[in-house]
C-alpha cells in the first residue's frame, strides 16, 4: 500500500529547481543513514517521497520516486528483480530499514544496484518515515519558495525597467517604484548596460548551439548582478535580450569604479570573452533616466564599433568621451531623419558600393581621417600600399562629390562617418 506521496511530477516544460537523492540524505532527520550502493546515482532528480510495501510496487511508480521500505512483503528470490524493475522504472532510489526484517541488506540487492547505479541507503530503525516525509516536504517548500520570490522580483524588474524606458512613469512614480525594489533615488542615478561584443560572431567561431548562447547570457547576467553587490548596494540590475541593464542610485560618482570591478570579475568568470559596459551620464531627476539609458547604449555601440578596446578600463564606452558623436546623439534621438539625411547625402554612396563590391572605402576614409590624413600612417595601419590608399579616396570623392582634402567637404564627411556610429 503506498501510505503517502508529496507534490506531483513535473510538467512538460515546468521550470523546477531539482531535487536529488543526494540533496534529500543532507536532511538532518537522515543524518545517521548511509549510501550501501549505487552511489554513482545519487544525482537522480527525487519528484517525490513515497512509502511503499507492496510486493508488486514496481508496477505501480512513475518515476521519480524515492521509495522508504523495509522490504519485509518481497519473497527472497524475487528481491534483486524488484531492484531493477524499480530502476527501469526511473525510480530516483531505495531507503531501506533492514534491522527489523532483512538483517543485513541481502547481497544481490546490493550488486544489483551498483550495476544499475540505483541509490540505496540504509537508515537507522528509529527514524520515522513520517519524519522524512516532513523534511522532504519543508525542503522542497523553501526550495519552491525561493523559486517563486526570484521569479516574482524579476518580473517586477523587468515591469518597471519597461514602463521606466517607454516614458510611462513619472518622477514620483520612479523613485516610488525603485524604492520598493531597493534603490533609493532620491539623490540621482545613472545608467550602465553590460553585454558582448559580436555575440553572433563568438558563438560562430566556437559553434555554439541556442541553449549554448542562452548560457552566455544568464552567466553574463549572473556575473554583474553578483559583482556589483559587492562594490554599490544602491542598484537594480535586470536581464535583457541583448544584455544586462544596470540603474544605479547614489553614490553616482563611484560608476566608472562600479564598471571596472564588473567587467574585472566579467573576465574571471567568462574566460576573458569580450564583455563591454556602456555608461551613460548622471542625472539628477529620476525623469532624466531615459536619457542616461540612451547614451549608455550610444556609448555601448559606438565603442564596440571602433573595435580598439584593450584591457578593462578600455572596454568602458562612456557617453561623455564620444567626443563628436556626443554632439551627435541628441538629434540622432529628437529627429533621427536629420543624421539619416546626413548619411544620404554624403556616405551612402560608398556604404552601397562597400556592400555590393566586398570594398573597404569607408574604413579607409575613416582611418584616413583618425591619422589625420597621413597617407603613410593610414597604409601602414591597413596594411596596403600608399596608392591604394590614393585609389580608394578618389573613389570616395567619385561617389559623394565631396573631396576629402578640401576642409569644408571633409567636415561634412568626418560628421557623416560618426554619424554611421550612432546606428
Amino acid at each position: 500500500m503506498i501510505v503517502s506521496g508529496l507534490g506531483a511530477g513535473p510538467e512538460p516544460g515546468e521550470d523546477r529547481m531539482p531535487v536529488t537523492v543526494r540533496d534529500v540524505l543532507q536532511m538532518e532527520c537522515l543524518s545517521q543513514a548511509r549510501v550501501v550502493a549505487g552511489e554513482h546515482g545519487l544525482d537522480r532528480e527525487v519528484y517525490w517521497i513515497t512509502v511503499g510495501e507492496e510486493p508488486d510496487l514496481p508496477e505501480w511508480v512513475f518515476g521519480g520516486e524515492l521509495i522508504l521500505s523495509t522490504l519485509f512483503t518481497v519473497e527472497p528470490e524475487r528481491r534483486e528483480e524488484y531492484v531493477k524493475q524499480l530502476s527501469g522504472r526511473g525510480v530516483a532510489g531505495l531507503m531501506l530499514k533492514p534491522e527489523r526484517f532483512l538483517g543485513t541488506i541481502p547481497r544481490s540487492i546490493l550488486e544489483t544496484a551498483n550495476r544499475e547505479s540505483f541509490p540505496v541507503a540504509e537508515v537507522p530503525i528509529d527514524v520515522l518515515w513520517s519524519r522524512v516525509l516532513a523534511g522532504f516536504y519543508r525542503h522542497l517548500l523553501a526550495e519552491q519558495t525561493e523559486l517563486i520570490r526570484a521569479e516574482t522580483e524579476m518580473r517586477l524588474r523587468g515591469g518597471f525597467f519597461d514602463e521606466l524606458l517607454s516614458g510611462q512613469l513619472s518622477g514620483e512614480e520612479i523613485l516610488r517604484r525603485a524604492a520598493l525594489l531597493g534603490c533609493d533615488l532620491a539623490d540621482g542615478g545613472v545608467m550602465l548596460i553590460f553585454d558582448m561584443a559580436d555575440l553572433d560572431g563568438v558563438a560562430r567561431k566556437g559553434r555554439l548551439d541556442d541553449l549554448q548562447v542562452q548560457y552566455l547570457k544568464t552567466l553574463l547576467y549572473e556575473s554583474v548582478n553578483g559583482a556589483v553587490g559587492d562594490v554599490h548596494r544602491n542598484h537594480i540590475c535586470i536581464p535583457r535580450p541583448d544584455g544586462v541593464l544596470l540603474l544605479l542610485g547614489s553614490p553616482i560618482d563611484d560608476c566608472k569604479v562600479v564598471a571596472k570591478h564588473v567587467l574585472r570579475r566579467c573576465r574571471e568568470r567568462m574566460k576573458n570573452l569580450p564583455v563591454h559596459a556602456g555608461l551613460g551620464e548622471p542625472c539628477e531627476r529620476p525623469d532624466q533616466i531615459i536619457r542616461s539609458c540612451r547614451e549608455a547604449d550610444s556609448a555601448l555601440r559606438v565603442g564596440q564599433r571602433l573595435r580598439s578596446a584593450r584591457g578593462v578600463d578600455g572596454r568602458i564606452h562612456s557617453f561623455a568621451a564620444l567626443g563628436v558623436q556626443r554632439m551627435l546623439f541628441a538629434p540622432s534621438q529628437d529627429n533621427p531623419e536629420t543624421l539619416e539625411s546626413l548619411k544620404e547625402s554624403t556616405v551612402s554612396p560608398v556604404m552601397d558600393y562597400d556592400r555590393e563590391h566586398g570594398t573597404q572605402l569607408l574604413e579607409t576614409l575613416n582611418t584616413y581621417m583618425e591619422h589625420n590624413g597621413n597617407i603613410s600612417e593610414v597604409a601602414a595601419f591597413l596594411h596596403v600600399h600608399k596608392h591604394t590608399v590614393r585609389y580608394r579616396l578618389r573613389r570616395v570623392t567619385e561617389l559623394t562629390g565631396l573631396d576629402v582634402t578640401k576642409f569644408e567637404d571633409a567636415a561634412q564627411l568626418y560628421l557623416a562617418v560618426k554619424a554611421t556610429e550612432l546606428r
